[in-house]
């Protein structure tokens, strides 16, 4: 990890990202080439608090939200949402080959199981909407689960998200920690 040093005195900037996560690591990347002056603060160390603990996946298949977002929302804003998490994923695959950043970027499958006929039902609909709009989801058979159904998409990765949020740092100085705002 880069150590960054903790903001003394005031100072005037365009933007302010308050949060070394891999949300404000990930903004303050993406306004870099702009000509704004920018800066991120974070109150401990960076990457070292809810990004630290993430599992590092990427992935669309939220079963209950897609639920929720569909029974609430609608189809149409259902589409956009997963529309929006797919172009989400490409953002950060793309960034990842682009910076050539080793952080285990791994393409895998991901799966829901039930053996509950209630959860089963909801899948399969979700399944036929999912493939009725072009996405890959697919039954699918694991021998190391019992279960009546599982459910699968692919193009969905892991990767470790501190190793990404240093990766795309490169050594920019307007970052300050140990700072409360």
């Amino acid at each position: 990890t880069i150590n960054y040093p903790s903001l003394k005195e005031n100072k005037k900037v365009d933007i302010l990202i308050i949060g070394g996560g891999i949300t404000g690591i990930s903004s303050f990347y993406h306004l870099k080439n702009t000509n704004l002056k920018v800066m991120l603060v974070e109150q401990n160390k960076i990457g070292f608090s809810v990004t630290g603990k993430s599992t590092g996946k990427l992935c669309y298949l939220q079963n209950d939200l897609l639920d929720k977002i569909k029974k609430n929302l609608g189809e149409k804003t259902l589409l956009k949402y997963i529309d929006s998490q797919i172009e989400a994923i490409n953002l950060i695959t793309n960034t990842i080959e682009k910076e050539k950043i080793n952080c285990d970027l791994e393409e895998v499958d991901s799966i829901i199981y039930t053996n509950n006929n209630k959860e089963i039902n909801k899948l399969k609909k979700l399944q036929t909407f999912l493939k009725h709009n072009n996405i890959n989801a697919s039954i699918t058979n694991n021998n190391l689960v019992k279960s009546k159904y599982m459910f699968k998409v692919n193009n969905t990765y892991t990767f470790h998200p501190l190793k990404f949020i240093y990766g795309l740092l490169n050594n920019n100085y307007n970052i300050y920690e140990k700072t409360r705002i």
